[in-house]
């Protein structure tokens, strides 16, 4: 009960704040070949697995994932500067593609 009203401390790795970031699109299709020059791709049950080539370890753990059978693909980051730029090289795939997390909260609210 005490910690109900406790403040946490921010989570920071140098200057950039640890956060876990997530947007989903809708998309018909994945064109994997203009991907392959950002992201290292992977498959398994009907789900891509796409992790940013510069970004995709930690700290910054840039993913995304596309479902063939919902359509659907999904941006995660754990910075911000990182979600922008895979989003960014993920506009490959999608036009006009928002870099705008949907969804964002600090790591400790997930333990």
């Amino acid at each position: 009960m005490l910690l109900s009203g406790a403040a946490y401390p921010l989570t920071f790795n140098k200057d950039e704040q640890i956060r876990y970031m997530m947007a989903e699109y809708d998309l018909d299709s994945l064109d994997t070949p203009a991907l392959k020059q950002s992201f290292q791709t992977e498959y398994e049950s009907r789900v891509y697995r796409l992790t940013h080539k510069e970004w995709g370890e930690p700290p910054h753990v840039a993913e995304a994932y596309f479902n063939e059978n919902k359509k659907l693909i999904l941006f995660t980051a754990m910075t911000a500067r990182c979600f922008r730029i895979s989003t960014r090289d993920g506009s490959r795939i999608l036009k006009r593609l928002p870099r705008k997390a949907g969804l964002r909260w600090n790591r400790l609210l997930i333990l």
